[in-house]
């Protein structure tokens, strides 16, 4: 709501209302006798007199209980929208575009991401803008500490020849959530003895997501879906259910918790708490 062109309209309607009593109305109102066929009907400079007086008998202070609601809605109307970071605390999708980044060099690699927050955990989706790009979707889930995303990913179940892709990021949200810098580590190649290695990247939110935003949102909604209930197969990883459990393991409350990859233990060593549904049923 914008309050100032609404102040500015309803300023205008007393200003014309009450130049018609104080002008139109009788002349003596303005100081000048009726005279003729004009009587009544002020000259020019008894005009602007009465221009001045009736700006003086329309400002009227406004009922305080009328202001602070007007601004309480519009500050707040405002602030959920330029703050996607409460937006994605309450539950409501956010989208991103990201560029990957080296040092303060942009590199080629762009593309979108998608968060929806579920209970206590995050899920998303990111991909390249590219379509000749060799690397599918990824998609992933983790949690929001402060202003902090930690998530972990893996290509998108069942595309093959990519199984042995993961990474672990760290969001750090700016400005309210409409920025962000993220440091990744990732596993890169199918050679199991290489290390993973490092990259970074930033972005800002996409507040009109187009048509292939739209896309991958479903199937972020349709994954949040499908694994909110949270019924974990056994051997299969907590944090991401669809990717069976490897030898990577971790205690949790004196039981052994077993994990899909080196990232997923990243992120359930940061907030077990999220997952404890999840450890509960693999007991």
């Amino acid at each position: 709501m914008n309050v100032t062109r609404l102040f500015a309209a309803q300023e205008k309607v007393r200003l014309f209302r009450a130049i018609q009593r104080l002008a139109w109305g009788t002349g003596r109102s303005c100081g000048v006798p009726p005279r003729g066929p004009t009587a009544g009907r002020p000259d020019t400079a008894a005009r602007g007199r009465c221009y001045q007086r009736a700006k003086l008998h329309a400002v009227r202070p406004y009922p305080i209980t009328l202001l602070l609601s007007l601004l309480l809605t519009g500050c707040s109307s405002l602030q959920q929208r330029n703050q996607p970071l409460k937006q994605l605390y309450s539950g409501e999708v956010v989208c991103y575009s990201w560029t990957e980044t080296l040092g303060a060099e942009e590199l080629e690699n762009r593309g979108g991401l998608v968060f929806l927050k579920k209970g206590e955990i995050i899920y998303s989706r990111a991909w390249h803008f590219d379509s000749e790009v060799e690397w599918p979707p990824v998609e992933g889930a983790g949690c929001l500490i402060g202003n902090t995303l930690h998530m972990v990913y893996r290509t998108v179940f069942g595309q093959p020849g990519h199984e042995f892709y993961h990474t672990y990021c760290r969001f750090e949200l700016l400005n309210g959530g409409r920025d962000f810098k993220c440091a990744f580590m990732q596993k890169a190649t199918p050679e199991p003895e290489t290390a993973l290695s490092p990259g970074a990247a930033r972005g800002s939110t996409v507040r009109h997501p187009n048509a292939e935003f739209q896309g991958h949102l479903e199937s972020v909604q349709l994954l949040a879906d499908a694994l909110e209930p949270r019924v974990v197969p056994d051997g299969h990883c907590p944090v991401l259910p669809l990717w069976p459990a490897s030898a990577v393991v971790t205690q949790r409350n004196g039981k052994a918790v077993k994990l899909c990859c080196l990232s997923c233990l990243d992120v359930f060593s940061l907030k077990p708490e999220a997952f404890d549904s999840l450890t509960k049923k693999l007991e």
